[in-house]
């Protein structure tokens, strides 16, 4: 079993884990992004997984919060139900979050925060209107009626 071997000194671990007897994970932060880090053997693959952009951790290559999976795990969702609610994941991607999120609770838990305090201040400044409020109940009964 190997660690990051060959990973530049100046990022620090925070966090590693077991995968099994041949691979080890281990997540590598900076200030500005996050990767994880698979080593099996001599062999060592690195990708990317979480960055942080706009002020808040986001998953790499995609338009996903991180705050949304982690909001998914914390209701109890499994990985793979998750990815389903993002297909433009992969299922690496999720479990590479989530790990993230295990590693970095409190960092993660702020930006959770501040993103909700965000989207509170957006709702109260842009409330929708009630013509629209009816379309949706009146949509909401039709169905309701067909079950």
């Amino acid at each position: 079993m190997t660690s990051a071997i060959g990973v530049d000194d100046r990022r620090s671990h925070l966090r590693q884990e077991a995968l099994g007897t041949t691979a080890q994970k281990v997540l590598i932060a900076t200030g500005h992004w996050a990767e994880l880090v698979y080593t099996e053997g001599r062999r060592g693959m690195s990708k990317e997984l979480i960055e942080l952009r706009d002020g808040s951790f986001y998953l790499v290559g995609s338009r996903v919060p991180l705050a949304h999976v982690v909001r998914e795990f914390q209701r109890g969702e499994s990985p793979e139900t998750i990815r389903v609610h993002y297909p433009t994941l992969c299922l690496e991607q999720v479990y590479g979050a989530i790990a993230f999120y295990l590693g970095n609770k409190e960092e993660v838990e702020k930006d959770i925060a501040e993103r909700e305090r965000q989207e509170d201040a957006f709702t109260a400044d842009h409330p929708t209107p009630p013509d629209v409020k009816e379309t949706f109940e009146r949509m909401r009964q039709t169905v309701s009626r067909r079950s």
